[in-house]
């Protein structure tokens, strides 16, 4: 792999086209884990979520999109299915308590 495909953030070396390192650097290309662990958490902050709860959703994002990875589209939807509820539950707290009504 050439040095375009060398996360800015972990340099550690990821496939495909990285992503938007944003906020967290105004250059290169990051991972999927840095993606999901660092930007997306540091972007949540500058719309006003907590940096816990920012950080909680970062995490069930990489486990998501490592669960996710090389699945077929029928696969995809099924997990999707089953991990909805945790995430409609992260983001609004009453959903779980609502659900169970």
């Amino acid at each position: 792999m050439g040095s375009e495909k060398k996360c800015c953030l972990c340099s550690e070396e990821f496939e495909r086209s990285g992503c938007n390192p944003w906020p967290v650097s105004e250059t290169g290309r990051c991972c999927d884990e840095c993606d999901s662990k660092k930007v997306m958490p540091a972007r949540m902050v500058k719309c006003g979520f907590s940096r816990a709860d920012a950080e909680e959703i970062g995490k069930v994002h990489w486990d998501i999109n490592k669960t996710f990875s090389g699945m077929s589209a029928d696969e995809w939807f099924a997990a999707v299915n089953d991990t909805e509820d945790k995430l409609l539950g992260l983001w609004n707290p009453s959903f779980n308590n609502d659900k169970n009504k």
